[in-house]
């Protein structure tokens, strides 16, 4: 209100991170640059995103992170992109997530966390005596010119050794999510968003978990156990721990393209379609990342496929055709193949329909619009 009613005042703003702790779930609420860290198991995780323009140029490509200072828009670094005060009505960014025993959080502002290295912020988040911990922080920047207002809140879950089982269980669905390639380079934050609206099921042996042709369109992932996929009564492929199938489904349509049946028992993360979706819609740069990791992923089984054809008659029947032009993958995802694309293209014929089935659904999979 202030900015509205005195002149010289007009334009200025200020940041803000809030956190809440309920039970085992933690909200958090941000707007501008001041962040919020989670130390985990001796691990710092960002669980916010600064709204600032170094970021945005950052994120769609403008600079390089180790560039921006000697770029034409360093002037520019603490300029922010959202801000309360500064206009009426502010978007608010929020994320909920799982609390567990030994937790700490530090919530500060820029004039902290520009003097400190993720290091710095696991040591000293792990000592005992909690009331000393910012002043350290504050101490620490200081020390190393502190030229903005440096600003530090401490929070520490206290241990509880009842709680070993649920922490290990969350540690290992994360870290299996980060080994399967649609969740390749994700943040832990983003990694959150999707175990959020992931659903676990536990499967027994012969367990049909979708039918060919029947209404779902989810995607799973295999956290424990195997899957055999099949399509027209032929198996097809096995999906194993680490993995997941139903990818095509999420673009697709809502009708289930193979059967999918337990080996073994097991575990599985189901998230809905329409859940997933939505997500993606709110979040563009999510969206970009996975979009970018399933255009891949199906680029490479029709590479697959197509080698198979070719060498399903005992010659080679294919055409190598190099394309020039690469496609620059979304900000924060490395490139881990050569640019210049070289594809393999069959020379169809009727002596394998399935596999001719096969490469043209994955084409019109990949020529749809998203």
């Amino acid at each position: 209100r202030v900015t509205t009613v005195e002149p010289e005042k007009r334009g200025m703003g200020t940041t803000v991170v809030a956190l809440l702790i309920i039970g085992q779930r933690g909200f958090i609420a941000y707007v501008g640059d001041s962040r919020i860290y989670l130390s985990r198991n001796g691990v710092i995780y960002p669980l916010t995103e600064d709204h600032s323009l170094m970021n945005e140029l950052i994120r769609s490509g403008k600079v390089r992170a180790d560039e921006f200072a000697v770029s034409p828009y360093a002037n520019f670094k603490n300029a922010m992109t959202r801000a309360v005060g500064v206009y009426e009505h502010v978007e608010v960014d929020i994320l909920d997530f799982e609390i567990l025993p030994g937790d700490a959080f530090l919530l500060c502002s820029d004039g902290l966390y520009d003097y400190l290295d993720d290091a710095e912020i696991t040591s000293n988040l792990a000592l005992n005596n909690i009331e000393d911990i910012p002043g350290r922080f504050i101490d620490l920047a200081n020390s190393r010119g502190g030229k903005d207002n440096v600003t530090a809140l401490v929070v520490q879950v206290s241990h509880d050794e009842s709680s070993a089982t649920r922490a290990a269980q969350l540690h290992f669905t994360v870290e299996t999510l980060r080994r399967i390639p649609l969740m390749d380079q994700l943040s832990y934050q983003q990694l959150c968003k999707i175990m959020n609206i992931a659903r676990m099921q536990p499967c027994r042996v012969g367990e049909v978990l979708c039918r060919e042709g029947s209404t779902g369109g989810d995607l799973y992932a295999v956290l424990d156990g195997s899957i055999t996929l099949s399509r027209g009564g032929t198996p097809m492929t096995t999906i194993v721990a680490g993995e997941c199938f139903g990818e095509t489904d999420l673009i697709a349509g809502e009708l289930a393209r193979a059967t999918a049946i337990a080996d073994k028992p097991g575990k599985l993360l189901k998230i809905n379609r329409k859940d997933i979706l939505e997500v993606l819609r709110r979040d563009p740069s999510l969206a970009s990342k996975l979009l970018w990791n399933l255009a891949r992923e199906l680029g490479k089984r029709l590479e697959d496929a197509q080698m198979s054809l070719s060498k399903a008659g005992g010659e080679d029947r294919t055409m190598m055709v190099d394309i020039d032009e690469a496609v620059d993958p979304p900000e924060g995802i490395e490139e881990s193949t050569n640019p210049r694309a070289v594809v393999v293209i069959p020379k169809l014929t009727k002596a394998e329909p399935e596999l001719v089935e096969e490469i043209e659904e994955f084409e019109d999979v990949l020529d749809e619009p998203v």
